[in-house]
């Protein structure tokens, strides 16, 4: 979870990589720029890269669907500051970040989370290809925002 906010938020530290949320449960200017949700799909998943990409030319960070990541989902991550926390397997969920066409704007938040199972068939989740060695070859930032 901690390495997708760092992609997300692209050294940004609003609630959004392009600027703060005004609006939570409707048309937010800041959130129908970068990402899809309920109030700007027709809740329906929508084309990848249709909105702006964050700072390092990443599409698709909020919105759409939710982003599986790899750690185990802990509830409550405490109130001291921690460094990529991995979670501890209590009930099996995995995190997942970003919001999906099916939620509300105040989900595309950088620091908003939750948990599910990922043996379940969750419509509105799905994955994000990523690696972290490139070999002698690194591709642009094109290339990773598609992958």
């Amino acid at each position: 979870e901690a390495e997708w906010e760092y992609a997300y938020r692209a050294g940004t530290t609003t609630a959004l990589y392009n600027g703060d949320l005004a609006v939570c449960t409707s048309i937010d200017t800041n959130a129908s720029a970068i990402g899809w949700y309920y109030d700007n799909s027709s809740a329906e998943d929508q084309r990848v890269a249709m909105k702006a990409p964050n700072a390092w030319g990443l599409y698709d960070m909020a919105g759409n669907v939710w982003e599986w990541c790899h750690d185990y989902y802990e509830v409550d991550l405490g109130a001291s500051p921690k460094t990529d926390p991995v979670g501890t397997d209590i009930d099996g969920r995995r995190g997942m970040r970003g919001g999906s066409y099916y939620g509300y704007a105040e989900e595309m938040r950088a620091a908003f989370r939750r948990g599910h199972d990922p043996t379940s068939t969750y419509y509105v989740g799905g994955v994000r290809c990523v690696r972290s060695k490139w070999g002698k070859r690194k591709p642009s930032a094109a290339v990773i925002a598609t992958a």
